[in-house]
């Protein structure tokens, strides 16, 4: 299986995930709300710009060297959608270590939860700061169930994360649609 967030479903896909960064303004909108893609392949060279035509930097690395391969910020939202559960597990603990606000993991609740006990397992506890940060499963409830759809609905769920949003429906808000700037 394959990186996060992808435009097409592939079952030969590479293990990996995907780092989402907000594209400065003025850089060409992509179909993920305006980040710049890092994709990560665990699986040697499979991360490759013909299979990921759209993202800004391939990584091919091992769950273990992630960090040094790529430098986190708090602003990156990562999602891990491996779907190897050795390397989900290696890779969580390692962004766990990182500052960033957001990880996402794609799979069934239960799934984060054996993720969870295997870190305990190792000794790594995921303490309730942690599980603040982590959003398993990850997206938004949008009903679809296509790769695209499902791709739509990660992004969707961190771009309101990022702006404090629920990611509720406009009419039922009752302030401004958007912040306005004095």
């Amino acid at each position: 299986m394959g990186p996060a967030v992808r435009r097409t479903r592939d079952a030969a896909a590479p293990a990996g995930r995907r780092e989402l960064r907000r594209r400065p303004p003025g850089r060409r909108s992509g179909p993920v709300g305006g980040f710049r893609e890092t994709v990560v392949g665990f699986s040697g060279g499979r991360a490759t710009t013909e299979r990921f035509p759209r993202a800004d930097r391939m990584v091919a690395t091992s769950p273990r060297d992630m960090r040094g391969a790529v430098c986190f910020e708090s602003s990156d939202p990562v999602v891990l959608t491996t779907h190897n559960f050795v390397d989900d597990l290696v890779a969580l603990g390692d962004v766990l270590a990182t500052p960033v606000a957001y990880v996402g993991v794609i799979g069934p609740p239960d799934r984060f939860d054996r993720l969870r006990d295997a870190l305990a397992s190792d000794g790594r506890e995921i303490d309730e700061a942690e599980r603040e940060r982590i959003s398993a499963p990850v997206s938004l409830d949008l009903g679809g169930g296509s790769p695209y759809q499902v791709a739509h609905s990660i992004v969707a769920e961190v771009l309101a994360v990022q702006n404090d949003r629920d990611g509720g429906h406009l009419r039922s808000s009752t302030g401004p649609i958007h912040a306005r700037e004095d």
